[in-house]
């Protein structure tokens, strides 16, 4: 099923916001789980051992992948198209788990979902055109060498994911990064306005936003490294001619590389098991199928993988430009673990003609790729079985005789003309490469032996012209996200052959570490909604249900939070009968922002009762419930809790009036990325208190006294007294130090979290030993979706939240929201 760049045949995208708390939608079991287990942020392994233990099957995983690309890729972009054929090769996977027919032990990868960059040939219904609409149609003669592999390993071809058109040699200078003319620009899911890098922009993005299970792509210069980077997920790129680029559209076979991307290292350890080996098709796996070791790469996954491993830190030129940032500071620290892991850090080494070789055309890396691009271009377009485009010269004269849909006007095709332009390999060319393989031998070879390093270890992608000139390998782990939300990697790269020391180096970081979290889940409506909201444009609807024991249609007709409370009540059991219900529309009623929770407000949103504006309207007018006048405090955050907007941080106190924060608080900075909005400061007890304990509680200079909404002469407790007092009184976030969040809560009958797990980065701390921030809610659910907001490492309280980090699950807390969570619990 192809997807039209200008029309989406997916779905229509949705964008949604949520004031007071956060801006986020967190899917639910039901909506990512099957048989209570969870699919979203699982590994292959997970998955594997679901299939055993008969919790899942892969027509379960496929249908789930499917219905994630249904609802995110109109707006990410990831996926060119989907395998027509995807659920029948799930079907199969599961009929040979049943009946033993697969003829020995299955490997990681049977039934597993797989995405492949749209330059890797599928002969099937999949079309493979680098994104570009003049290969549309074309045919391939066979399979690609690592699909083949994939194939037998019994995986499944979900489809092709998008990139950047043509490796982006189209034109590098107009090219955008993650655009192409078939599937439009691809979207970085963590921060929309970053870039996702390329080309492997879609097998990066679709990983990272749990639209399928892993993901091939390919690299020249840093086509895999680099989106892996910003799209906090995993990337290898094998020495080249480990894995075999036989039927891969080429753009430079000498460096040419296919490899895996995923959410974990052992992911993509068990995609490069499958993928590596010989092919006869392509000669240079003939020399590095000699690399491969016996028994395969994932006998490597060793947590103490660290330990003796000697490890060189390349600073320059790399860290120039990162110095204030939370990408260095990120660094530093994750050197620190390297060093407490057991390896040997050799620091501040230097790379000899490192500027030259970072710059393409001094290097004499472009001319080569100018060159070879269209050498192989040609050969590959004539081995094609059919194709409207026989060589790069018609592929420039499909674009100019289509240059609106090729864009052309908007992006040029000027590299590809001078690569037509060239005329095969003379003089010239030679003693580029001459000077490209000195280069590598008296710089980075010369660094890696004289050391007697086992990895070279550099941030993020900066380092990738000094790894392609060699075809030497590369591993990219999750390292941590700027105070934007901007996801950064740390690589770790080696001499050609080294993979096994370089599984060992980024699997032990990987656990050490554990900085990966999903994307922010606002990207659009999470699936559970989908369920239940997807026809509804009325607050009433007539259900008709499916029931288990007739499979009759019942009429029932309930109201808004009647429809809550309905799904609420279903057991396991019960969800796959009313996914299959009708929803007629009956009535529409003004929906009530009172007492409503977070999951309630985004069907209102979707149902169209509801606007962001509405709500952050019915918040602030001044024409509030009589019995609300009075009441000091307007959310979303605590009045020490920085932002770096037009509001104040003064902790009440008139002392800091005007005082300017250099950044948003590490929370705000979640909050932001979640969409949350933020309405304004609540007022709190006067410097927590601190200025004298004599002042009353709930009072400070700028919000004067604070008053209970349910007694108003009672106590309204503090610090955090206007947090919970605007959650009660119907309209967040505080700070605790000694009962500042918990006091408020019990004396204004709502429900906070106190958690160690927080940064206080940007916050006016009192102890910070003690201190910590937490949500401020009506309901535990809505809590929690703030939890699952503002958690995680903060290099700028690195020491709390580096501990306190791996205490946080994997796929959130929102998953143990349960309603028989009581059940066999010990309490005191």
């Amino acid at each position: 099923m192809a997807v039209n760049a200008s029309v989406s045949v997916l779905s229509k995208s949705f964008t949604f916001y949520i004031l007071f708390t956060i801006g986020i939608i967190v899917s639910t079991s039901n909506a990512s789980s099957v048989n209570s287990f969870r699919i979203e942020e699982a590994t292959i392994k997970d998955m594997q051992q679901a299939f055993s233990e008969n919790k899942l099957t892969s027509r379960q995983l496929v249908d789930f992948y499917l219905r994630q690309i249904e609802t995110l890729n109109p707006q990410l972009r990831a996926v060119i198209e989907v395998n027509p054929d995807a659920q029948d090769l799930a079907d199969e996977a599961d009929r040979q788990r049943k009946n033993g027919d697969h003829g020995g032990s299955l490997g990681e990868l049977h039934g597993i979902p797989v995405l492949l960059k749209d330059t890797i040939g599928t002969k099937d219904k999949l079309n493979t055109t680098a994104g570009s609409y003049a290969l549309l149609g074309s045919e391939v003669a066979r399979d690609a060498g690592v699909v083949e592999r994939l194939r037998k390993a019994g995986a499944v071809i979900l489809g092709k994911s998008s990139m950047s058109e043509w490796y982006r040699f189209r034109s590098l200078s107009g090219v955008p990064n993650g655009w192409c003319a078939r599937a439009g620009q691809g979207l970085n899911p963590y921060v929309h306005s970053g870039s996702p890098c390329g080309s492997s922009s879609g097998s990066a993005i679709s990983v990272a936003a749990n639209m399928v299970a892993v993901s091939l792509g390919t690299e020249t210069h840093c086509s895999i490294i680099c989106p892996a980077d910003h799209n906090s997920v995993v990337g290898l790129k094998p020495t080249v001619g480990l894995t075999s680029r036989a039927g891969v559209i080429p753009m430079t076979p000498r460096w040419d590389s296919v490899g895996p991307i995923g959410r974990t290292v052992s992911d993509a350890v068990y995609v490069l098991d499958v993928i590596a080996g010989f092919d006869p098709r392509d000669g240079t796996t003939t020399e590095a199928a000699m690399y491969i070791p016996e028994g395969g790469y994932k006998q490597f996954l060793k947590e103490d993988g660290l330990r003796g491993k000697r490890l060189g830190v390349i600073r320059n030129p790399f860290l120039d430009n990162l110095n204030g940032s939370a990408e260095f500071a990120a660094f530093e620290h994750h050197i620190n673990t390297l060093r407490q892991k057991g390896a040997t850090v050799v620091d501040d080494l230097e790379i000899a003609d490192v500027e030259k070789i970072l710059d393409p055309n001094q290097s004499g890396e472009f001319e080569i790729m100018l060159t070879e691009f269209k050498i192989s271009i040609n050969d590959y377009l004539k081995d094609l079985t059919n194709s409207p485009v026989k060589s790069l010269a018609d592929v420039i004269a499909f674009n100019c005789n289509n240059s609106e849909l090729e864009k052309l006007e908007e992006y040029n095709q000027q590299t590809f003309v001078s690569s037509e332009g060239t005329d095969g390999f003379g003089e010239e060319e030679k003693k580029a490469l001459d000077m490209m393989e000195k280069f590598s031998q008296s710089g980075f070879e010369k660094v890696m032996r004289e050391n007697k390093l086992d990895a070279m270890v550099t941030p993020g992608s900066r380092a990738s012209p000094i790894l392609a000139i060699g075809g030497y390998p590369a591993i990219i782990v999750p390292a941590g996200y700027g105070t934007d939300g901007m996801p950064f990697g740390i690589c770790f790269g080696g001499l050609r052959g080294t993979e096994p020391k370089l599984v060992q180096v980024a699997y032990a970081f990987e656990q050490a570490s554990l900085v990966r979290t999903p994307p922010p889940s606002s990207l659009s409506l999470g699936l559970e909604l989908n369920k239940f909201a997807k026809l509804m444009n009325s607050n009433v609807v007539d259900i008709r249900v499916k029931t288990k024991a007739n499979w009759k249609c019942e009429g029932i007709k309930i109201n808004f939070i009647e429809l809550m409370e309905f799904k609420a009540s279903m057991t396991d059991g019960d969800v796959g009968y009313y996914d299959k219900c009708c929803l007629n529309l009956c009535h529409t009623h003004a929906h009530s922002i009172r007492e409503a929770t977070v999951l309630d407000l985004q069907i209102a949103f979707k149902q169209n009762q509801l606007n962001s504006r509405q709500l952050a309207d019915h918040k602030t007018r001044a024409n509030a419930p009589a019995s609300l006048f009075g009441l000091h405090g307007t959310p979303v955050l605590k009045d020490y809790i920085s932002t770096k907007d037009k509001l104040n941080t003064t902790a009440g106190s008139f002392t800091l009036l005007g005082s300017v924060v250099p950044q948003d608080a590490g929370v705000v900075a979640r909050l932001r990325k979640s969409g949350a909005i933020i309405l304004g400061k609540a007022s709190l007890s006067e410097w927590a208190n601190f200025r004298s304990l004599v002042v009353p509680n709930g009072w400070s200079p700028r919000g004067r006294q604070g008053k209970n909404p349910y007694v108003l002469l009672g106590d309204p407790c503090g610090s955090s007294s206007g947090s919970a007092i605007s959650v009660a009184g119907h309209w967040v976030v505080g700070t605790d130090t000694d009962g500042s969040l918990i006091c408020p809560a019990s004396f204004n009958t709502v429900v906070d979290i106190i958690i160690g797990l927080t940064s206080r980065a940007g916050v006016i701390l009192i102890t910070p030993r003690q201190d910590t921030i937490g949500p401020i809610c009506r309901t535990v659910s809505d809590a929690v979706y703030v939890l699952d907001a503002i958690v995680g490492y903060d290099y700028n309280d690195a020491k709390a939240t580096g501990e306190a980090s791996k205490y946080i699950p994997r796929g959130g807390y929102a998953q143990h929201l349960k309603v028989d969570g009581f059940k066999g619990k010990r309490l005191a």
